[in-house]
């Protein structure tokens, strides 16, 4: 290899390596300040996939990782995870509030539509399924 495609190997792997650092000092702050306005919101921390039925409480931050892990977030989609978290919002006393807030958090933390990203993961049964918890939801 000449040298020229040496400095050129070496220029191009630090700008991806400063790309990915930025990435995440981005998110790191986006989280910070997704945790301070569901703090001023008075959003309650529950527990597991960010629902607690037992004391009505929920963290929208944390389904909206649930909801992001299980379709766009991995290799392959979890599509009965994506139902039950969705059952547990539709079976919460308020499910309207709360998938409002989810809406918020996933959008926030991702850029990106929770529903249209859920219809995309989903087919068949699965799909219709989603589609009328959704409306459910709405």
């Amino acid at each position: 290899m000449n040298e020229k495609r040496v400095r050129g190997i070496l220029i191009g792997s630090a700008l991806v390596l400063g790309g990915v650092a930025m990435y995440g000092v981005h998110r790191k702050k986006k989280s910070a300040y997704i945790a301070v306005q569901n703090k001023i919101r008075g959003i309650a921390v529950g527990t597991g996939a960010g629902y607690n039925p037992d004391s009505s409480t929920f963290n929208a931050k944390e389904i909206a990782e649930s909801l992001y892990d299980a379709g766009e977030g991995r290799w392959g989609t979890d599509e009965e995870e994506i139902i039950a978290i969705l059952e547990r919002i539709a079976d919460s006393p308020n499910p309207q509030g709360v998938w409002t807030q989810v809406i918020y958090a996933y959008e926030s933390e991702y850029d990106r539509q929770v529903a249209g990203d859920l219809r995309d993961e989903m087919s068949g049964d699965y799909l219709t399924q989603l589609t009328t918890l959704l409306a459910r939801l709405s």
